[in-house]
Order: structure tokens, then sequence, then C-alpha cells
């Protein structure tokens, strides 16, 4: 395995003296450049693993892999490959090896070779999912509580009439794309929303862990210390016991397991609007702090396209109307492609909201040709 640390080497005892052997200053050579850490800050480790899904796209791998001393327990990851070429011939259910490298911001994984496979096997009692209902966007948020950092028992209730994100992490999650980049995300999206004069003040940050035997309040305040450099302003870290988490998790989707003395999760991140509804979900990293704040900005400002009957009116009259109401197939992302086709001139159109037909004209907010209906706000 590589160090993650940085051998120390004096100038002088790492310089061939007259007459040493020159496979002797090749070896010191050989020994910075493969145990050291690159001039970049990138760290690397050989590491072993169980491959337990590989994506339709091959970018990512979900892997339970060994424990890597110094960096992060035994625990099963979704893990980046940066060259999609090493994953041919590989399967589900085969065990390799392979070398992780991780910066401050991201991680990926290469040089993947088979060592065995094992069948795959389902227990007997795996849950299928069958009966949970997820939410989607128009449905209001479940009540739930929550410790927060200062000790006190919160609620989602207590934000009722402000704009909400939030997203889960927990304080030990080594990957710097995962937890990390969720709250460096919110960090960013809060700049925006503060130096944008035309956004609703009422918004907040919720970052909530789900590991409540580690994530103390004490521990909450000074992880977010890192994120947040003393300014907590419109911002709250939280934890979610066990039961609030296995109750929620699976109405977002939300994928937690513990494994280890660690977890294996994915990323979800929700915006409420201020009567507490799902406005939008984030799934997995890929979102930038620009389109959260967007969305943000758009549940503030009543954004919201779904409602008991909705149905948008195109402006030119040879289109047909959208139906956007929740028994109907469009929804809110969708329906992007049909309105975007359909709807020659959005800030034109009018859309009729509720069982009386009130009209509602769409309000230009933003010029954005690739998704125009996030562009216009009732």
């Amino acid at each position: 395995m590589i160090s993650p640390g940085t051998p120390r080497m004096n100038t002088e005892d790492s310089r061939p003296r007259a007459g040493a052997a020159p496979t002797t200053a090749l070896f010191a050579l050989l020994l910075l450049a493969g145990c050291g850490q690159p001039a970049d800050g990138t760290k690397s480790f050989d590491t072993r693993g169980l491959i337990r899904e590989i994506a339709e796209d091959r970018r990512t791998a979900v892997i339970r892999h060994e424990e890597i001393p110094g960096y992060m327990p035994k625990m099963t990851m979704e893990l980046t490959v940066r060259d999609t070429n090493e994953l041919a011939g590989l399967v589900a259910g085969d065990e390799i090896t392979f070398r992780l490298h991780a910066t401050d911001e991201t991680h990926w994984i290469d040089t993947l070779r088979k060592t065995g496979h094992q069948a795959r096997s389902t227990p007997a009692n795996a849950p299928s999912g069958a009966d949970v209902v997820e939410l989607k966007p128009g449905d209001p948020m479940p009540e739930c509580s929550f410790l927060s950092e200062d000790g006190g028992t919160n609620t989602f209730a207590a934000f009722q009439g402000k704009v909400v994100a939030f997203t889960f992490i927990f304080t030990r999650c080594p990957l710097p794309d995962f937890c990390p980049l969720m709250n460096r995300s919110f960090a960013r999206a809060r700049e925006l929303l503060r130096a944008d004069p035309g956004a609703t003040p009422n918004w907040h940050f919720l970052s909530l862990s789900f590991d409540s035997a580690n994530d103390t309040p004490e521990v909450l305040r000074r992880y977010a210390q890192g994120y947040r450099s003393g300014d907590a302003d419109r911002w709250t870290f939280g934890v979610l016991d066990a039961t609030t988490l296995a109750t929620l998790a699976p109405q977002l989707d939300l994928i937690v397991t513990a494994e280890g003395g660690s977890f294996a999760h994915n990323l979800r991140t929700v915006v409420l609007d201020p009567r507490g509804r799902i406005f939008r979900q984030f799934d997995h990293n890929q979102w930038t702090p620009q389109e959260l704040a967007d969305a943000m900005r758009a549940a503030g400002q009543g954004g919201a396209l779904l409602c008991p009957t909705c149905t948008l009116i195109p402006a030119a009259p040879s289109q047909p109307p959208i139906d956007f109401s929740p028994a109907s197939s469009n929804r809110f992302r969708s329906s992007r492609t049909a309105l975007r086709r359909r709807t020659a001139q959005p800030d034109q159109s009018t859309l009729f909201c509720g069982p009386s037909g009130t009209e509602r004209t769409l309000k230009p907010l933003a010029r954005n040709s690739n998704w125009p209906i996030t562009s216009y706000v009732l």
C-alpha cells in the first residue's frame, strides 16, 4: 500500500555520494516517486475489493473495499472510474485489486485487476421497497425532527415560510466529492444567494448527518467551522436518529448502510418551497451550486408548476395544451423536452392552475434556451 505521507529525507543523504553505485541514486528516486505524495497533493492507495455494481455508463462502480489505514475503514462506496476501458471484462461479484487516488476535491480509481469471483446471493429477508412511495415535486415534506448543532431538537416545520435546501452527510466521510462536496456546494450557493439582491432573504441550508453515534452537537459544530468559516448565517448542521432516518430515507431514495464502522451511502439534496413542499431533488453529485441557488430562487418566487389541476397553454394557437396535474405523465423534470419543443414563446404562454381555472401568466425570470420552464415563474 502506498503511504499517504511524504517520506522525510535529508537532502544531503538523498544525493549520491562520490563512488556510490548508480543503482543507489536510482533507488532513492524510485522511492520518492512511488511512495511520496505528488506535488499536486494527490494521495494514492493500493487496495483490493469486491465489485457490487457497475453503472450503465461504466463511469462508476460500487465496490466493497478493505480498510485503507490512515484514510478510511472497510466500506462500500460508489467510486469513479476515470478510464472506463479498465472495466472491460469485469462484472458484479469480481474480486479486484485497484489503486485509489484522492485530491482535496475529487477522487478516481485505476489499475483494476481481477483476482477472483464471488457468487452473489440475496438474503431471504431483503426488503423489496415495493411498499415505499417516493416523494415527488409538489408533495409535502413529512414532518420529522433532528438534533441540532446547538443541542436542541429542531423540525422541518420550524422552517415553514422559508425556502430550505437540505442534504445528507456524515462528518467522517473521507471522499472529497461525497459529503465534503455537498458542504462546499452549500457554501458556494449561500454566497450566490447573499450576493443576489433579487433573491428572497427567507432561505436556509440544512446539512443533516445520519451518523447519530458519532456526530454529536459538539462534533457537528467543530466540523461546520471548516465550511462556514465562523459564519453560521442561515446554515444549520444537525443529525437524524436511526428511527427517523429509517422512515425518511426510502421516501427520498436515500440509501445509507452501516458497514465496517462507517457508512455506504448515496447522495440526495432536496429543495423545499416556503409551504414545506418538495420543489426539486438533486441526485448524486453532478449538480452545481449555481443550479441549487437557481432552484432556491425559483422556489421562493412560486415557481413550482404542480397543483391540483395545472395546464400550460402555449402561445402558438396550433400547439396543444400541456397538462401538469399530478395525474398526468408530465413532470417538472421529465417534461423539459416537451416544453422546449412545444412552447415557441414561453414568455407569452399562459398557465391555468387550480380547480377554478385561474389564469396565471408566466413571468420571465431569466433567459435560458435550454430549459425554459425554469426561466419562468408564476
